[in-house]
């Protein structure tokens, strides 16, 4: 080569594309070293050997969650009313885990079925309602009786549960005869009651007495506990008492007139002596 060509090639600007391509050294060059796998110890540095967290590490760096307990409600109710009879009660256990009922026993009441249950807690709140019935009280004996002690057909017996209410009436082909109360209420309890209905089977008419205040027995008289009695009293009254009148019937098929000596004591005015004074009380 010339020493023009030389020079001519010197003094000739260099292109982009010759430029770009240059490589440039690095000002700030940084020797980068990689990280051995043993680090460096100083003179009093030992090497631990790796360890698997614990739960004890791991609630002292944070507190775990305890899974939380589920309540479930018990009710006691009667099947009849759906009323309350005795107060809830809570039970409480972890989520899935086994749900143990009891049936408690209550006095008077019968468990019949639960409402709501299930073997194992459930996730959320619930509640269970147990069923109880009311047992059976005493049954009422019910007697019709005529007017001389006779029954006039099977007693009946009434049954009900305990403290419910019953109603009892006499019979309807002698409803007009009933001598008393002609219903008779009450409760069932754990005693058998017995209610008494007694009729006057034969048909009288009151009869007004105005001058007879007192009667005078003129021969020993028995008594009967009703108007048209067949069965008298045990003990007969004696000849020659004086004896108040407090009210006087007549019986419409055999015209009999039946004096009321008061209470259930009654007798026929047959061997008797009206007065209008008694003659042993002072005047």
């Amino acid at each position: 080569m010339q020493i023009s060509d030389y020079l001519w090639q010197r003094a000739r600007p260099e292109s982009k594309r010759s430029t770009r391509h240059r490589r440039r050294p690095h000002k700030n060059k940084i020797n980068y070293k990689l990280p051995s796998e043993t680090p460096e110890l100083g003179p009093k540095q030992t090497v631990q050997p790796a360890t698997r967290s614990t739960p004890a590490a791991t609630q002292a760096t944070g507190s775990v969650r305890r899974p939380h307990r589920i309540r479930v409600r018990v009710d006691y109710r009667d099947i009849d009313t759906g009323a309350r009879i005795a107060q809830p009660t809570i039970i409480a256990g972890l989520p899935g885990s086994k749900l143990v009922l009891n049936y408690p026993p209550i006095a008077d009441w019968i468990f019949v079925r639960a409402l709501g249950f299930q073997p194992t807690f459930p996730h959320h709140r619930k509640s269970i309602v147990l069923y109880y019935e009311r047992i059976a009280g005493a049954p009422v004996i019910v007697f019709h009786r005529d007017q001389d002690g006779q029954l006039l057909c099977p007693a009946e017996r009434i049954n009900g549960k305990l403290g419910a209410e019953y109603t009892v009436k006499p019979l309807n082909y002698f409803a007009a005869m009933v001598v008393g109360a002609s219903t008779a209420t009450g409760t069932f309890t754990k005693r058998i009651r017995v209610v008494t209905f007694r009729y006057q089977v034969v048909p009288i008419t009151p009869l007004h007495l105005p001058n007879v205040a007192y009667i005078e027995l003129l021969t020993d008289k028995p008594v009967f506990d009703a108007p048209a009695g067949v069965l008298p009293l045990p003990v007969l009254l004696p000849q020659g008492t004086f004896w108040r009148v407090f009210e006087a019937v007549q019986t419409t098929t055999d015209h009999k007139v039946w004096l009321s000596l008061g209470g259930a004591q009654w007798l026929t005015n047959d061997n008797t002596r009206g007065h209008q004074q008694n003659p042993f009380l002072p005047r």
